[in-house]
């Protein structure tokens, strides 16, 4: 089973991204279950992250200062 987020994408600090998983099953899986997680960075709001498209909010600019 191969996972993609689709292409890399940019959104300013307080701003938001919508993700979209795209699932190929190669094999003999079954298993289509998601799960968004944040791997690094200052933490962000992902909305509803068991959804196949998510929202992504980054936090405001003074987080980055």
């Amino acid at each position: 089973m191969q996972v993609s987020a689709g292409t890399a994408q940019e959104a300013a600090p307080g701003a938001s991204a919508t993700l979209k998983a795209t699932v190929t099953v190669n094999d003999a899986s079954t298993g289509t279950k998601l799960a968004w997680t944040q791997t690094a960075g200052p933490k962000a709001t992902i909305d509803n992250p068991t959804a196949e498209s998510i929202k992504v909010t980054l936090p405001d600019a003074n987080t980055f200062k």
